[in-house]
């Protein structure tokens, strides 16, 4: 039986699978760590980006931009600063919806390529990093 030249030019393919015994579970070691990743993880998303930081985007950054293009001028104050949030709201909503359509599309194949194989502590390293760097960066928003 020959080999199929697809499998032997793949790096990973040579790797054998990773070990799944079904040791640990929700109660082991591993369970925990991901518990409190999540614990910690799910009140400041739902918080600061939810709550806090898309609104703030939405008005300030997007609705402050329409209002000083002059695009709004011809309407009353009040209207005006409605229609420049609404137009943030829906970027906002926008940028989300953009942003689920390529989670889902590239979710599958990076789930499959990191359990096919490699370490996955550097990578959850980077991303926790790059997380960390992204939550200070707010510390320098203009929050009026």
């Amino acid at each position: 039986m020959t080999a199929d030249p697809a499998l032997l030019a793949n790096p990973l393919a040579s790797q054998p699978p990773r070990q799944t015994t079904g040791e640990g579970g929700a109660f082991g070691r591993t369970g925990f760590a991901w518990a409190i990743f999540e614990w910690a993880r799910n009140p400041y998303y739902i918080l600061i980006v939810i709550y806090i930081f898309a609104p703030y985007f939405a008005r300030d950054i997007i609705g402050a931009d329409l209002l000083a293009s002059g695009a709004l001028d011809d309407l009353p104050p009040g209207d005006a600063l409605a229609a420049a949030n609404a137009q943030g709201q829906a970027t906002i909503a926008s940028v989300t919806k953009w942003a689920g359509f390529i989670a889902a599309l590239t979710a599958p194949v990076l789930g499959a390529a990191l359990d096919r194989g490699g370490r996955l502590k550097p990578i959850l390293a980077l991303f926790l990093g790059a997380i960390a760097v992204c939550s200070a960066l707010l510390n320098h928003a203009d929050w009026r």
